[in-house]
Protein backbone atom coordinates (compact mmCIF):
# COMPACT_ATOMS: atom_id res chain seq x y z
CA UNK A 1 0.00 0.00 0.00
CA UNK A 2 1.67 3.48 -0.82
CA UNK A 3 2.25 6.07 2.39
CA UNK A 4 1.56 8.88 -0.08
CA UNK A 5 -0.37 9.58 -3.47
CA UNK A 6 -0.68 13.04 -5.24
CA UNK A 7 -2.34 13.10 -8.50
CA UNK A 8 -2.91 15.77 -10.87
CA UNK A 9 -2.12 18.69 -8.33
CA UNK A 10 -2.39 21.87 -9.33
CA UNK A 11 -1.58 25.24 -7.27
CA UNK A 12 -1.10 28.59 -8.40
CA UNK A 13 -0.11 31.66 -6.04
CA UNK A 14 -1.59 34.84 -7.93
CA UNK A 15 -0.27 34.41 -11.76
CA UNK A 16 3.02 32.18 -11.04
CA UNK A 17 1.80 28.59 -11.82
CA UNK A 18 3.64 25.98 -9.47
CA UNK A 19 2.22 22.51 -9.63
CA UNK A 20 0.42 21.55 -12.77
CA UNK A 21 -0.79 17.87 -13.30
CA UNK A 22 2.39 16.78 -10.74
CA UNK A 23 1.91 13.19 -9.73
CA UNK A 24 3.99 11.04 -7.38
CA UNK A 25 3.12 7.95 -5.39
CA UNK A 26 5.63 7.02 -2.20
CA UNK A 27 5.29 3.51 -1.02
CA UNK A 28 6.74 2.31 2.47
CA UNK A 29 10.69 2.47 2.83
CA UNK A 30 11.21 4.94 0.22
CA UNK A 31 12.35 8.78 0.72
CA UNK A 32 12.30 11.80 -0.96
CA UNK A 33 14.07 14.63 -0.83
CA UNK A 34 12.88 17.91 -1.99
CA UNK A 35 15.29 20.74 -3.74
CA UNK A 36 15.25 23.21 -5.49
CA UNK A 37 15.78 26.81 -5.99
CA UNK A 38 13.59 30.03 -4.12
CA UNK A 39 10.05 30.10 -4.57
CA UNK A 40 9.96 27.13 -6.95
CA UNK A 41 7.32 25.62 -4.24
CA UNK A 42 9.22 23.89 -2.09
CA UNK A 43 7.64 25.00 1.19
CA UNK A 44 4.11 25.17 -0.71
CA UNK A 45 4.21 21.97 -1.46
CA UNK A 46 5.27 20.86 2.32
CA UNK A 47 2.23 22.63 3.61
CA UNK A 48 -0.08 20.77 0.96
CA UNK A 49 1.46 17.76 2.51
CA UNK A 50 0.15 19.05 6.47
CA UNK A 51 -2.84 20.36 5.42
CA UNK A 52 -1.86 24.23 6.03
CA UNK A 53 -2.71 25.24 2.46
CA UNK A 54 -5.30 22.96 -0.08
CA UNK A 55 -4.04 22.79 -3.89
CA UNK A 56 -6.55 24.54 -6.63
CA UNK A 57 -7.24 20.72 -8.11
CA UNK A 58 -5.69 17.35 -7.64
CA UNK A 59 -5.81 15.15 -4.55
CA UNK A 60 -3.29 14.15 -2.02
CA UNK A 61 -4.29 10.78 -0.13
CA UNK A 62 -2.30 9.68 2.70
CA UNK A 63 -2.58 6.58 4.05
CA UNK A 64 -5.02 6.32 6.89
CA UNK A 65 -3.36 6.49 10.62
CA UNK A 66 -0.09 7.33 8.89
CA UNK A 67 1.83 10.34 11.45
CA UNK A 68 3.36 12.97 9.31
CA UNK A 69 6.67 14.95 11.05
CA UNK A 70 7.34 18.43 9.66
CA UNK A 71 9.84 20.66 11.03
CA UNK A 72 9.66 24.09 10.27
CA UNK A 73 13.29 26.01 8.13
CA UNK A 74 12.45 28.76 10.49
CA UNK A 75 12.92 26.82 13.70
CA UNK A 76 15.16 27.85 16.04
CA UNK A 77 17.26 24.96 17.16
CA UNK A 78 19.69 25.51 20.08
CA UNK A 79 23.38 24.79 18.30
CA UNK A 80 24.79 22.71 20.72
CA UNK A 81 22.36 20.02 20.14
CA UNK A 82 23.63 17.33 17.17
CA UNK A 83 20.32 16.18 14.89
CA UNK A 84 20.53 12.92 16.67
CA UNK A 85 19.98 14.61 20.25
CA UNK A 86 17.31 17.40 18.79
CA UNK A 87 15.44 14.20 17.56
CA UNK A 88 15.73 12.78 20.57
CA UNK A 89 13.56 15.69 22.35
CA UNK A 90 10.99 14.28 19.36
CA UNK A 91 11.11 10.43 20.38
CA UNK A 92 11.58 10.71 24.01
CA UNK A 93 9.17 8.12 25.20
CA UNK A 94 11.25 5.70 22.25
CA UNK A 95 14.24 6.42 23.32
CA UNK A 96 13.77 6.08 26.60
CA UNK A 97 12.83 2.44 25.85
CA UNK A 98 15.57 2.17 23.63
CA UNK A 99 17.78 2.92 26.76
CA UNK A 100 16.12 0.62 28.89
CA UNK A 101 16.93 -2.48 26.50
CA UNK A 102 20.43 -1.22 25.95
CA UNK A 103 20.92 -1.56 29.61
CA UNK A 104 19.31 -4.91 29.77
CA UNK A 105 21.44 -5.84 26.99
CA UNK A 106 24.63 -4.97 28.98
CA UNK A 107 23.51 -6.54 32.29
CA UNK A 108 23.02 -9.72 30.12
CA UNK A 109 26.40 -10.93 30.81
CA UNK A 110 25.43 -11.52 34.23
CA UNK A 111 21.75 -12.01 34.05
CA UNK A 112 20.09 -14.26 31.34
CA UNK A 113 16.96 -15.26 33.35
CA UNK A 114 13.83 -15.72 31.31
CA UNK A 115 12.42 -12.87 33.21
CA UNK A 116 15.22 -10.78 31.70
CA UNK A 117 15.12 -12.02 28.14
CA UNK A 118 11.31 -11.48 28.32
CA UNK A 119 11.66 -8.10 29.13
CA UNK A 120 14.30 -7.15 26.63
CA UNK A 121 11.68 -8.96 23.73
CA UNK A 122 8.72 -6.60 25.19
CA UNK A 123 10.97 -3.93 24.61
CA UNK A 124 12.35 -5.04 21.15
CA UNK A 125 8.71 -5.11 20.44
CA UNK A 126 7.72 -1.85 21.09
CA UNK A 127 10.26 -0.44 19.26
CA UNK A 128 9.88 -2.89 16.29
CA UNK A 129 6.03 -1.84 16.63
CA UNK A 130 6.72 2.14 16.30
CA UNK A 131 9.47 1.15 13.39
CA UNK A 132 12.05 3.08 15.71
CA UNK A 133 15.48 3.62 13.40
CA UNK A 134 16.94 6.42 12.38
CA UNK A 135 17.79 7.52 8.49
CA UNK A 136 20.38 9.03 7.66
CA UNK A 137 19.83 10.69 4.06
CA UNK A 138 23.54 11.85 2.30
CA UNK A 139 23.33 13.44 -0.78
CA UNK A 140 25.98 13.74 -3.25
CA UNK A 141 26.59 15.98 -6.15
CA UNK A 142 27.45 14.15 -9.25
CA UNK A 143 27.57 14.62 -13.08
CA UNK A 144 23.97 13.02 -13.03
CA UNK A 145 22.55 15.15 -10.67
CA UNK A 146 21.89 14.46 -6.48
CA UNK A 147 22.47 11.07 -5.64
CA UNK A 148 21.14 9.72 -2.68
CA UNK A 149 22.04 7.23 -0.37
CA UNK A 150 20.17 6.17 2.55
CA UNK A 151 21.75 4.19 5.38
CA UNK A 152 19.12 2.79 8.15
CA UNK A 153 20.12 2.24 11.98
CA UNK A 154 18.79 1.57 15.54
CA UNK A 155 19.69 5.13 17.19
CA UNK A 156 22.79 5.33 19.56
CA UNK A 157 21.53 8.85 21.22
CA UNK A 158 24.27 10.68 23.34
CA UNK A 159 23.70 9.91 27.22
Amino acid sequence: MSLLVIENLRFQIEEKVLYQGASVVLHHGEHVGVTGANGVGKSTLLKMLQGELLPDSGEIVWQPNIQVGYLDQHLTIDPTLSIYDFMALAYRDLVEVERALNAIYASMSADTSDAVLAKAARLQSQLEAQDFTVSLIVLNRSRLGWVSRRWACKPQWAS
